[in-house]
């Protein structure tokens, strides 16, 4: 009777114990899915970031032309106007 007791009992403990290294995995693997989830947000994050900072260097760039432009017919223009005086 007390070998079937024990048998019992060490039965119970690695059930016991497959039950906690099972509830221990499913933790991990959470945990591996909300690190994972926050990577691909912060992956996200950065390129629209870059996304942007794109568009702002495409901006300044045209708006640098565009200016380069104005002062190229001001110095056209001064330049008429000082070989006509």
């Amino acid at each position: 009777m007390r070998s079937l007791e024990g048998q019992w009992t060490e039965q119970a403990e690695r059930e016991a114990a497959w039950t906690a290294l099972a509830s221990v995995e499913r933790a991990v693997r959470a945990g591996a899915g909300v690190a994972e989830a926050e990577a691909a947000r912060l992956k996200a994050e950065q390129e629209a970031l870059f996304a942007g900072e794109e568009e702002r260097r495409a901006l300044r760039a045209e708006g640098m032309r565009s200016l380069e432009g104005e002062w190229t017919e001001q110095a056209e223009r001064e330049a008429a106007w000082t070989a006509g005086a």
